[in-house]
Formats: C-alpha cells, structure tokens, sequence
C-alpha cells in the first residue's frame, strides 16, 4: 500500500506477510535498526495514511496504521496492529469480490465489520505516539476529516 505499490495488481494482499516479516524477523533481529529506521518508515506510513484518510480509502488506512503501529516496537502493539493490517487486508479483497462478483450488501450491515478494526485503533494510536508525536497527531486529525467529509457526503447525497 505505500505510494509506489499503490496501483500494483495485488494491491493489500501481501500486507499480512509485511507484518508477520515485521514483528517475527525485522524487530526481534534488528532492535537497533528499528530506532535508526524508525523516522523513515513512519513517514512512508505517514505518507500513505494521509491520502487514504483524506480520501476515505478505509483498508489502506487500516494497513498502514496497523504497520506504523507494529513498527513502534511496543509489546501492546503487537495485537493492535496485527488486526489493523488484517482487518484492512480483508477489506480490501471484500471490495475486490464485491466489484468482480457483483454482491452487495444492505447499507445497515455495511458497518458491522468496522466494529472490529475501530476497537483496536486506539491501542494502536497509543503505542504509535509513545514512538512519534506529530505524525500519529497529523494521522488522526486527517482520519476524522476523512471521515467528516464522509458524512457531509452522506448528508448532502
């Protein structure tokens, strides 16, 4: 999902591998790389969160705030971060078999499955400030305009 990749064809699909590299080889193998890398890699995420919040690309938001979440290197993180990236990962191929099958969905049962990824972005939110201030801030108020623009939407259409 980050900015090169975006248009890629399997566009999410290897999110779960990136964060299972992450937490199982990356992390434990590399502590002093995660904290020299650590700037770096969350401003790519940063750089892929705000677009995607800005313009209400819910999974791609998922992913790279589960990512940036699991890249803090916080134990409290792990879970958080982890049901980020998969929630944003089976959102993404839900919109894949929605588009290709077909199938839709009544508008009441639609938020149903945000239920899950909205109870762990707090944890994440956390555990991603205890390692940056200004990006994960910038994120959120990017997210709640995202979502604002989502709702005037709604309204006027």
């Amino acid at each position: 999902a980050l900015p090169p990749l975006a248009g890629a064809p399997w566009r999410l699909a290897l999110s779960p591998l990136a964060a299972i590299l992450l937490v199982r080889v990356i992390l434990p193998g590399f502590p002093q790389g995660r904290a020299e890398w650590e700037p770096l890699a969350m401003l790519l995420l940063a750089a892929t969160f705000f677009p995607a919040a800005l313009t209400r690309r819910w999974p791609i938001m998922a992913v790279s705030g589960g990512l940036a979440a699991l890249w803090s290197g916080e134990p409290q993180a792990v879970l958080a971060g982890g049901v980020l990236v998969a929630s944003g990962w089976l959102g993404d191929q839900a919109q894949l078999l929605v588009a290709e099958q077909g199938i839709s969905l009544d508008s009441r049962w639609v938020g149903i499955p945000l239920l899950v990824p909205a109870l762990a972005a707090l944890p994440a939110l956390e555990s991603v400030l205890r390692a940056e201030v200004l990006l994960p801030t910038l994120g959120a108020a990017a997210a709640a305009l995202g979502l604002l623009l989502g709702v005037r939407r709604r309204a006027s259409g």
